[in-house]
């Protein structure tokens, strides 16, 4: 409750304080971990996470958080196999899908296009399995960045079409103008020029009610 309510600074005196009564007490360590991401501390938050797994190897949410962490560091091949790992250890953790497509994100950074489109599908297949135990909202924002992944492996490997349709299914306001400018470039790659005006008016169109 704290680490969402109150300050950063707050947060981690409480779990500061927690720890010194039991210091492997490991959900502490988890939320400090958490708390210095919040903060941009990504050093720190990797070595309460390792501290966490140390004591628990088994704590997938250390773990997943870890691999997260290694993405804000740009440090993709660990983050890939960071969340690899998570995957063959926890294959019935509720982050499973979150685990396939963060990895199928740092797949495509490290130009891996193939890899980024076995993660994606296994994660929408995942998705769709378990979209009974999500909430609306998460459900529409995991499956939008699934198609964000994997239009962006297919426009890599020049497979214009496929990524024009996984983009096609962006459609919620905080990526819709991303994937509406991914269209119009895939769109000039294939010579489609009078489509391609159709979704520059849909931008301009989408631009300016932002601005109003």
């Amino acid at each position: 409750v704290r680490y969402y309510n109150s300050s950063y600074n707050e947060a981690l005196l409480f779990y500061e304080k927690s720890l010194l009564c039991d210091n492997n007490y490991t959900a502490a360590l988890q939320g400090k971990g958490s708390t210095y991401m919040k903060m941009k501390e990504w050093s720190k938050a990797i070595d309460c996470f390792n501290e966490a797994l140390r004591l628990d190897n088994n704590f997938s949410y250390a773990l997943f958080d870890k691999a997260v962490t290694y993405i804000n560091l740009k440090k993709y091949e660990d983050a890939s196999n960071h969340f690899a790992e998570f995957i063959d250890k926890f294959p019935k953790d509720m982050m499973i899908v979150n685990a396939w497509v963060y990895k199928a994100y740092s797949e495509n950074y490290l130009k891996k296009y193939d890899d980024a489109l076995e993660s994606c599908k296994n994660a929408l297949d995942l998705a769709m399995e378990n979209t009974n135990k999500m909430t609306d909202k998460d459900t529409v924002w995991i499956l939008e960045f699934i198609f964000q992944e994997k239009g962006k492996s297919f426009e890599n490997l020049e497979q214009y079409a496929d990524a024009i349709n996984c983009y096609k299914k962006i459609t919620g306001d905080s990526n819709y103008g991303w994937a509406l400018g991914r269209i119009i470039k895939c769109l000039g790659k294939l010579g489609k020029i009078s489509e391609q005006k159709v979704y520059r008016d849909k931008l301009n169109e989408f631009d300016s009610k932002k601005a109003n």
